[in-house]
Parts: C-alpha cells; structure tokens; sequence
C-alpha cells in the first residue's frame, strides 16, 4: 500500500520522520525535510513503521545530485544528495535532540566542525559476496543484508575503488566462494583497504579458513599486479558478529601501517582501530589540547586507549598516564608508539575498560579521565568515574544516543556537562563524532 507523506524532519539512525493522516509518527529510509514523497510500508510493529519511498512529489531546495551510482541504493550513505550545510546542520540539530530526549536536558545547538566530504576514509570494509558472475566485493544495502557492489563510491580514499575492482579481478582467476554465513559454505568474508596520511596502503583480505590452497598465488598476483599496496595481510576469522577481528599472517610487506599527527608519529596494525577520517581526527586532538591547556597536568586515565591515539599524543602534556586497553595486538602497538615518541610515562593496562573501572574506584585518583569507547558506550559503570576524582571527563563518542545516555548516569553521580560539540568524522551519512565536557562537582 502506498502513501503520501510530508517528511517533517531527520532524525538518528539515518531516518526522515513524518505523520500519518491520523497523526501517528512514521520513520522513513529518504526523504529531507518540507518534502512530500510517496512510500511503501516494509516493516510494522507495534510502536514502529518503517517505510520505503517510491517516489519525491515535491523535492526539496536543499536536494542535488547524487555523487555515485549506487546512491540510494548502497547502505554507505544515507544524505549524499542533500547540500553539504545541511548536513552539519541537522547532525547537530540530532546531536541536541538525543540530549534531550535520552539525558533529559537542553543543551545549545552544537557546533559540528566540517569535514572534506568526498574520499575522506582511509579505511573500507567491504563484503565478499558471490554472484553468476564470481565473487564480488560491495556494501550492504540500505534496510538489508543483501549486498550490492558500488560504481564509483565517494567515501573512501580516492585509490581504493580502483583497488577493489582490481583485488576482486584477481580473486575471480579462481574458483573461490564467498562465505554464506546461513549455509555455512565458502571461505571469503571480507577485503578491508587502509591507508595512511603519508600515502602507505595495506589490502586485508579476511576469511572462515586460517588457510586456503589459493592464497599463496593470490599473494603473487597481488605483489606483481598492485605494487601500489605495500602490505598485504590474511585474518583468520572464525566469528560473525565482527569483521575486523582474530589471528592474522603477514603475507608481505610491513603489516603496519605509520600515521603522522602533527609530530607524533603512530604505528597501526592491521585489526587495530584508528580514527577512518585523519582530518578530522587532528581536529579532535586540537581541541582537546585547547581544552587541557596543555601546560603540564598531573595525571591522565585514558580508557578505550586503542594504539595510544589520545595517550601519545598528549604523552607531553601529562606526568603520568594509565592507558587501559583489552586489545592485545592493540596494547603492543600502544607500547611501540610510546617507545617510537620517547615517552616514559605511560602505563599500558591490557584489561577491559569497564572491568578496570569497577575493580579500582575510590583507589587511585586522575585529574582528567579521557574515554573514546565502543558505540555501545559505558552505560551505568560511568558513574564510578567519579570515585577517581577527576577534575575534568572527555569523552569522546560515535553515537550520541548512548552519549546522552551516559550522560545522564554521569549527572546522577553529581558531574556537570559543560560543553557539546560535534566533529564531522563521517560526512554523506547520518553519523557523528561528538565530545562532550565534564567537569566534577
């Protein structure tokens, strides 16, 4: 059944909002505000519609041309035909929503400082998945787990749509099967390209099997065909709930990657995170260095600390550091960028974040505590951050929702937000990177 709709506003999730004749609240997968749009109903519960448009009535101003072919179709972006300043403009409108829906509170409108918006990622997950005519790699699409390979994406470095179409060549000179996760079939599961700054470029082909007769010859190909990827490494992957995760082999070159951030220097495994957008991620450093003052502080728990990104690059700024990080490749990597920047004052903790809060509030003390966790955030164990006694909380999110939450759960424990302010980390798509202020009382 079809119907006609006056899209009233973006909201999370990369979803526009609009009311039924009768008033009920409906989510739309397109649509920008003041548009009228005709669509399709493709998912009901009871306190949810989901709808799917079929066709733009009235179009709005702020609507241009798509950047790419697989636009709408391809799940990688959700806004790429609306202007850029809209973009900024609804993600903080979003940002401000959250906080007063989930933490209850109103906040100013927030900046959102701008990105490049096209081939601003310097990395891609891209899935394998199989067609009549081999293997191919893509993205989801939108709404769903079928996958669709793109024409010419806008996001990632401007080297890596070449590089995918010449990686998926190679794999189809042989009788490879992508993985079928419900028939449990196939081998290969994902390629991921990453790339630095200073222009070093790593292919990481990810797979079910720890090993496979083909991969060997495949590594030979990609050596002589794409001298342009320094690195090439395989990752066991064994679970599907990740992608970017488990043992893996060098099978030539480095198997790191070297990204420059001002003067500090960072060594990067190939499955440890770092921020996709450098860009930005410097401006997000920036910041919080105008934050600290960065004169000399006395102490800094860093959690979520990754490969050190926060921790070495205020390494300076701080007498003492406890960086606590669960990832083992990414405690390593952490280790060798403190040693790499000639920094002794950081102790590496290869623990979860959440166990080490628990089993240490009220027995060490920080001045600022800094975290960047996971989307899912830290939920209630936020709360014990005040134990610590910190003079200052940064926290650094990719999801404002599970922000404004924990926010709340901080405000609980007596701690005052002071400043939001969003960074465009992923432009053309609905999220954002926000940092967030606190101050103890």
């Amino acid at each position: 059944m079809v119907q006609t709709f006056t899209v009233e506003k973006l909201v999370a999730g990369g979803l526009s909002l609009a009311r039924t004749q009768e008033g009920k609240i409906v989510f739309i997968i397109g649509g920008y505000p003041g548009e009228q749009i005709e669509a399709v109903r493709i998912n009901r519960k009871r306190d949810f519609e989901l709808w799917k448009p079929t066709k733009i009535l009235k179009s709005s101003p702020y609507r241009r041309e798509r950047l790419c072919e697989s636009f709408p179709r391809c799940g990688g972006c959700d806004w790429q035909d609306l202007m850029y300043d809209q973009q900024l403009k609804w993600k903080a409108k979003i940002i401000q929503e959250q906080f007063k829906r989930l933490a209850k509170i109103d906040i100013p409108l927030p900046e959102v400082v701008p990105s490049k918006e096209m081939h601003y990622r310097n990395k891609v997950e891209y899935v394998a998945f199989n067609t009549p005519n081999g293997i191919k790699l893509g993205f989801k699409e939108k709404a769903s787990v079928k996958p669709v390979e793109p024409q010419g994406c806008v996001i990632g470095d401007i080297v890596f749509e070449d590089l995918r179409i010449k990686i998926q060549r190679v794999l189809n000179e042989f009788r490879l099967k992508a993985y079928d996760p419900e028939r449990g079939t196939g081998n290969l599961k994902h390629l991921v390209l990453r790339k630095s700054s200073s222009g070093e470029s790593m292919a990481i082909l990810i797979g079910k099997k720890s090993e496979f007769p083909e991969l060997k010859t495949i590594t030979n190909l990609l050596k002589q065909k794409l001298p342009q990827i320094d690195s090439f490494v395989y990752v066991h992957n064994s679970r599907d709930n990740i992608n970017l995760r488990g043992p893996y082999r060098v099978l030539y070159g480095e198997g790191v990657l070297t990204e420059k951030i001002d003067d500090i220097l960072y060594q990067v495994p190939p499955t440890s995170f770092f921020q996709v957008n450098t860009f930005i991620a410097r401006e997000i450093l920036h910041y919080i260095a105008e934050t600290i003052e960065f004169e000399k502080r006395e102490s800094l728990l860093d959690l979520f600390a990754g490969v050190g990104f926060f921790s070495v690059f205020f390494g300076k700024a701080f007498d003492r550091i406890t960086a606590v990080e669960s990832s083992g490749v990414s405690v390593k990597a952490l280790e060798a960028n403190a040693r790499i920047n000639r920094l002794n004052n950081i102790e590496v903790i290869k623990e979860d974040a959440l166990n080490y809060v628990r089993k240490n509030k009220g027995k060490h003390q920080y001045e600022v505590i800094l975290l960047d966790p996971p989307r899912s955030g830290m939920g209630k164990t936020i709360s014990l951050l005040k134990s610590f006694k910190p003079k200052l909380i940064i926290y650094v999110s990719c999801d404002p929702a599970t922000l404004a939450r924990d926010t709340r759960y901080l405000m609980e424990s007596n701690v005052e937000i002071t400043r939001v302010k969003g960074f465009d980390m992923f432009p053309l798509t609905h999220h954002v990177e926000t940092v967030a202020l606190f101050r103890n009382l």
